[in-house]
C-alpha cells in the first residue's frame, strides 16, 4: 500500500483465505521528492522539511487505522512502514516475508519479476474460479499450482475449473484428473500461468503464477 493505494479489497479477501497477512505501507519518497520540487519556489528549506516530516507521521496514522481494520477480521496482522523506494522495497520485503502471495488491487507488473504468486483484487463474490492452463509441459509445476487454487478455492467455498485451448486427448486426461474443464472462459477470477495482458484487461480479479509456488498452510 501506498499514501495513494489502500488495497481495501485486497484486505478483506486476504481476511478470508490468509492464515496471517502482513501488510506492507510504503511512503514513496518519488512522491515527496515531486512535493517538494513543485513548493521550492514559495517555501524555504526548513519549511519543506517540516513538511516532509508531518507527511509521513499522517502517513504512519493512516497506515494505523488500517491495520486496526486489518485486525477486526479476526486474523494475525503484522505491519510493516517504510519510507523509500516503492519498488526497492517491495522487492526486499518479498525476500524478506517469504510471502506465499501477494495481494494487491491494482496491477503493477513490476511485481511479476518476485516470482510469487500476485492476486489482483478487484472486488465482489467469487463463487467460480477459472485456471487458464496454456501449456503442460512443466507437469510438477502445474500440479503445484492446481494445490494452491485448490486450497484457496476451498477457503472461499468457490468452484475450481480449467480452461485450456490445448485439444490433445492424453493433455486432457492428465487436467481431467486434476479438475473439472469448462469450454469457456468465464468465472469471478481468472488465473494464469504467466501474465496476459488480453486476460488481465478483461477481468476483475485475477492471479498470476510466478516460478515459485508455495502451498498455503492447512
Amino acid at each position: 500500500m501506498t499514501q495513494e493505494k489502500k488495497c481495501e479489497n485486497s484486505i478483506k479477501r486476504a481476511s478470508k483465505i490468509c492464515d496471517e497477512i502482513s501488510l506492507l505501507y510504503i511512503v514513496d519518497t518519488e512522491i515527496i521528492e515531486k512535493m517538494k520540487r513543485e513548493s521550492s519556489y514559495v517555501l524555504n528549506s526548513e519549511t519543506l522539511a517540516s513538511l516532509e516530516k508531518a507527511l509521513i507521521e499522517s502517513q504512519k496514522k493512516e497506515a494505523q487505522v488500517i491495520e486496526k481494520e486489518a485486525k477486526s477480521y479476526g486474523k494475525p496482522v503484522r505491519i510493516h512502514f517504510e519510507v523509500g523506494n516503492r519498488h526497492e522495497i517491495l522487492e526486499r520485503y518479498a525476500v524478506k516475508l517469504r510471502a506465499d502471495m501477494i495481494m494487491l488491487d491494482d496491477m503493477e507488473r513490476a511485481m511479476l519479476s518476485f516470482g510469487i504468486p500476485l492476486w489482483v483484487d478487484g472486488g465482489g463474490e467469487i463463487s467460480k474460479i477459472v485456471f487458464y492452463v496454456r501449456s503442460v509441459r512443466k507437469i510438477g509445476t502445474l500440479r503445484r499450482q492446481m494445490e494452491f487454487l485448490r486450497e484457496i478455492s476451498d477457503r472461499l467455498g468457490a468452484e475450481l475449473y480449467i480452461y485450456t485451448e490445448i485439444r490433445e486427448d492424453g493433455v486432457l486426461r492428465t487436467l481431467r484428473s486434476m479438475s473439472e474443464l469448462t469450454k469457456k472462459l468465464e468465472g469471478d477470477a481468472i488465473a494464469m500461468q504467466g501474465f496476459q495482458r488480453k486476460i488481465a484487461r478483461k477481468w476483475k480479479n485475477i492471479m498470476v503464477f510466478g516460478d515459485k509456488i508455495p502451498l498455503l498452510p492447512r
